[in-house]
């Protein structure tokens, strides 16, 4: 950055030399004396039931120092986004280390430390399960109905995990105020953060009884005390530490790297040994969070002159097998999106809902991304509907600071309006579509290309 502020100067990367040398020190880089290579046995079925599980003979191939399953290791309810919640809530606590009960391709049904990782690997392949297989459901609309099979037991209705509920002022009189109503449905995909280093941590535990983990965490402090409800330690006796570098997050790691750093502390305490777990890039996939998926409707209400009037917003989001940063994403996507603009009547209603698949949970944004795809996509069709440029109109409605919101906090500053309005001209917004001469505009071989929609 200038030193007026502006942007335009490259500066040094402090990290570029480590990095560029092959210095620099991840968590797949740590080695311990004595260390063990962990791997991971995972469903192939969506839903199913472990009826049996026979380790015996992994357990004797040379090299392997133990198998954890469900029926060996801690069976504490966890939530892995280390979630506290919003006092009266309370986090969703559904997963533990292992499973009887897999509800995803890919859930965790034993792992293996062993003397490394191909050892590791032949030992997975000599664990004998059992299967009952089991009605399954991947889509959030579909897993809602009465006769759709349950993922979990859920007090709200049928495989809701959580919902929120967030309204202001009268939606009737809004819409019925308005001159233009549209109403358009989104489905959002799934997406992955493909962050470079892939979910990892190694674990040690001492014979005085002291854990410490490295990890990929992005939470290291409510980490360390979630391994120490897990294990029955006490606070003082867990240490939850970074390495010197983490190869991208991006939310990914919130809370545990999926389950890397509990199924490396329950293999280095059934070991006393350090255990490194690594999950390679298929398993980063299947079996780490995703951003949410799912469906969301926008209800839009305006005067003639581009004046909102009414806005209703809902969502249903795919959480996944289990319920993880779902409930607090889904309450999220509504704050961030019915705010943006001073509307006197909004109402959203936000429902994240369990299904067989893959687990959801926090991605950069943490649901305000697909909201904002859905109110701004409706935005503009709007302004197409009123005849109306469509950045005069977000201008024209764009909220100030201390006017009326819904959040119970004021708004004390926005430089959104600031955004636009910049932005608006360094894109050349004003001369989109125009012609040169009475003639099309000729974009030199040499010039970059820019385009709109």
């Amino acid at each position: 950055m200038k030193p007026d502020g502006s942007v335009g100067r490259s500066i040094p990367r402090i990290d570029a030399v480590e990095k560029v040398t092959g210095e620099a020190v991840f968590t797949t880089d740590l080695t311990f004396p004595g260390m063990l290579y962990a791997k991971v046995l995972r469903s192939p079925y969506p839903h199913a039931r472990i009826v049996s599980i026979d380790i015996s003979q992994a357990e004797k191939l040379p090299g392997v120092a133990a198998v954890a399953t469900w029926e060996n290791t801690t069976d504490v309810p966890y939530n892995s986004s280390c979630s506290e919640a919003n006092p009266p809530a309370v986090p969703v606590e559904d997963e533990q280390i292992f499973n009887r009960e897999l509800r995803y391709v890919g859930d965790e049904v034993a792992a293996v430390a062993a003397d490394s990782e191909e050892t590791a690997m032949a030992a997975l392949q000599l664990i004998r399960v059992e299967y009952e297989e089991l009605p399954a459901v991947y889509d959030p609309l579909e897993a809602m109905k009465p006769e759709a099979p349950a993922v979990h037991p859920c007090f709200l209705g049928n495989n809701i995990a959580g919902m929120a509920k967030l309204p202001m002022g009268d939606m009737g009189q809004g819409f019925a105020q308005s001159d233009v109503v549209i109403e358009e449905h989104y489905k959002l995909p799934v997406v992955k953060h493909c962050q470079l280093e892939t979910q990892s941590a190694v674990a040690n535990f001492t014979r005085a009884g002291k854990l410490t983990v490295w990890s990929t965490t992005q939470s290291p402090h409510p980490l360390r005390g979630l391994l120490a409800k897990l294990f029955g330690l006490p606070a003082s006796s867990v240490r939850v530490l970074n390495p010197p570098y983490i190869g991208g997050a991006f939310g990914s790691h919130v809370g545990t790297s999926a389950k890397a750093e509990p199924i490396a502390a329950a293999l280095a305490i059934m070991t006393k040994k350090p255990v490194r777990l690594v999950y390679d890039r298929k398993e980063d996939f299947i079996a780490s969070p995703t951003r949410h998926s799912g469906y969301i409707t926008v209800k839009l209400g305006a005067m003639k002159d581009g004046t909102l009037k009414a806005l209703y917003l809902n969502a249903v989001l795919n959480t996944g097998a289990y319920a993880c940063a779902g409930p607090d994403v889904t309450a999220v996507l509504g704050v961030t999106n019915i705010s943006i603009y001073q509307i006197p009547n909004v109402m959203y209603d936000g429902l994240c809902v369990y299904t067989n698949t893959t687990t959801a949970g926090a991605m950069r944004g943490f649901g305000n991304p697909q909201g904002n795809f859905a109110v701004e996509s409706t935005m503009d069709l709007m302004a197409e509907k009123l005849g109306m440029d469509s950045v005069k109109l977000r201008l024209k409605n764009v909220m100030t600071p201390y006017a009326p919101w819904l959040p119970p906090y004021p708004c004390a500053t926005v430089g959104l309006a600031e955004c636009i309005e910049r932005g608006a001209k360094q894109i050349g917004w004003e001369r989109r579509g125009k012609k040169t001469c009475g003639k099309p505009y000729k974009v030199p071989e040499s010039a970059w290309r820019r385009g709109r929609i």
